[in-house]
């Protein structure tokens, strides 16, 4: 079985690092937290991180588009898509600090 897809739950320090690392190893990403406001916060920090990346010559400038690989969903782990419609096969809970396969 291949992962192609992961949801990260939790947009803080640890669950945008790892949605981060998913996205430039490939992966799509689904980052799901309670409020927007996080989300915005999470995907603002990403962007400097890739931009500062791209200062350093880690990566491309066209490589920032590994962001895209990254979609953001406000509320509860319900408002992920449905797991079988997603590809989604793995979810790391940073809210309950664990991860759930269920």
């Amino acid at each position: 079985m291949k992962i192609e897809s992961v949801g990260v739950l939790g947009a803080g320090t640890m669950g945008n690092g790892i949605a981060h690392v998913f996205a430039r190893s490939g992966f799509k990403v689904m980052l799901c937290d309670v409020g927007q406001r996080f989300l915005d916060r999470a995907l603002h920090t990403m962007d400097s991180n890739l931009e500062r990346e791209v200062a350093k010559n880690n990566i491309t400038a066209a490589d920032r588009k590994i962001r895209n690989q990254i979609r953001a969903f406000p509320g509860s782990r319900s408002h992920l898509p449905p797991r079988g419609n997603s590809g989604i096969k793995y979810i790391l809970d940073f809210n309950n600090k664990a991860g759930s396969n269920d």
